[in-house]
């Protein structure tokens, strides 16, 4: 019989052992009830392991949905520190294991290429240490498998995107997708864990490059490097671009869609611009019109094409490879959106827009680091780099050059960095007042460029 509150002694335990674990999203909001959705149990040598879903009541808001890997006679136990259970997840790739449940089973899937390399590598791993909101587990340095923590029913993006990627294009700056774990239940597919390649790597370009630029020569040889991860994008997005299938077809944009991204748009403008006020910013409202025309841009999606994008891109989301490449990551898409609208098609400017908000990040981390005011140059000639290649590279795609002029490029570049600029100010506001002036400073630069 299921533990009533999914295997934890109580409710408080329950809350106290989530608030420690680095991938729960929800900490703050107050746990009422935490039950058992879907749970397999195997044995690993001599203990046993316990593969669950288990949904999460709050005080406040919606119930969120977590996959947890347990010792089930020690429910203080996260078992994916068990050397002995990670080789077991892996071998299940070369087994095709499928674990049955009363309301479906959890199966696993791959491609040959990953079942020939199990013996080998499943006795070598290591849990990596700087994964957030998910848990990876890297083995031998060879393959990587990513433990999605919060989950909701469907293919997760990460798997879908990899999987097309893998399959049907010639991009390869990015982890091949190797295989899935998914739970099959009631007709449905939630995948709980992505196999990937492993990236051999000089770590993320955004502490690739705080831990260079205050050295001359590096932050003059990473202008043209940004210039390169310009270029990695356009070719990502002409990959996602040619996509048939329903999932990944692309869609002229009409009128109606433009016109609700901004009314959407307008309604988080003025949010922002109520909150700017309240904390005693300045000239906000006059800040606030510059802005509402620079956002009436957006209007200029009307027939240009939405394609599968990124979602949530950021240098953050960009390997530095050993290769001195790039290599990107993380299809998720925005982990605070539901599935179905990462799953969406957009204009591939939005993710030029996010890395463009990235570059401002990283010139203000140095300059405060360093105190150096050539991270303002470093800055503008980063973000004219990637522009430049990126426009230069996506010419290579009938697709995404249809109806877009380098002007009309601009102007909804500018939209869509409002647009991320103003989530940013609100996030700042309420978690770290002390960064508001990046992306206020950014606001203030588009409203200035304004006619």
């Amino acid at each position: 019989m299921i533990n009533p509150h999914a295997g934890f002694r109580s409710i408080e335990h329950a809350s106290e052992w989530l608030a420690q674990r680095r991938w729960f999203g929800d900490k703050g909001r107050d746990i009422v009830d935490i039950r058992s959705q879907f749970a397999v149990e195997a044995m690993v040598g001599l203990s046993s392991v316990r593969l669950e879903v288990v949904e999460i009541d709050f005080a406040t808001g919606e119930p969120s949905r977590y996959f947890l890997v347990r010792d089930p006679d020690d429910s203080d136990t996260d078992h994916i520190e068990d050397d002995d259970v990670r080789a077991w997840l892996l071998r299940g790739f070369a087994e095709d294991r499928a674990l049955p449940h009363p309301t479906g089973e959890l199966r696993w899937s791959t491609h040959d290429e990953l079942a020939t390399q199990v013996g080998d590598i499943a006795t070598s791993s290591r849990v990596f240490r700087g994964e957030q909101s998910n848990t990876s587990v890297v083995y031998a340095d060879t393959v990587m498998l990513k433990l999605f923590r919060k989950v909701e029913p469907g293919q997760n993006p990460e798997v879908e995107i990899g999987h097309y990627l893998t399959q049907n294009s010639n991009f390869r700056a990015f982890p091949r997708l190797l295989g899935s774990i998914d739970l099959i239940s009631g007709g449905g597919v939630t995948t709980v864990v992505a196999m990937q390649q492993f990236v051999l790597s000089k770590g993320d370009a955004w502490s690739w490059l705080l831990a260079g630029l205050d050295e001359s020569v590096f932050a003059s040889q990473s202008v043209d490097e940004m210039g390169k991860l310009g270029r990695r994008t356009a070719e990502l997005h002409a990959a996602l671009a040619t996509g048939t299938e329903a999932a990944f077809a692309p869609n002229r944009i009409i009128h109606s869609h433009a016109a609700v991204l901004y009314q959407e748009a307008l309604v988080e403008l003025n949010d922002t611009i109520a909150r700017l006020d309240a904390h005693g910013i300045p000239d906000v409202e006059c800040l606030g019109a510059s802005l509402r025309s620079a956002l009436e841009d957006l209007l200029l999606l009307e027939g240009t094409w939405r394609i599968r994008i990124h979602g949530d891109y950021h240098l953050g989301q960009v390997l530095r490879t050993e290769a001195d490449d790039f290599a990107i990551l993380d299809f998720e898409g925005e982990p605070s959106r539901p599935l179905n609208e990462r799953r969406a098609t957009a204009s591939p400017l939005r993710d030029v827009a996010g890395m463009l908000r990235s570059f401002d990040y990283a010139a203000e981390s140095a300059r405060r680091q360093h105190q150096d005011v050539l991270f303002e140059q470093w800055r503008a000639l980063a973000r004219r780099r990637f522009v430049e290649e990126y426009t230069t590279t996506v010419q290579a795609s009938r697709l995404l050059t249809d109806g877009m002029d380098v002007e009309r490029r601009r102007r909804l570049t500018a939209a869509f960095e409002v647009y991320k600029a103003l989530y940013e100010v609100r996030y700042e506001l309420g978690n770290r007042p002390e960064w508001l002036d990046i992306p206020l400073d950014g606001l203030r630069r588009i409203a200035n460029a304004v006619p």
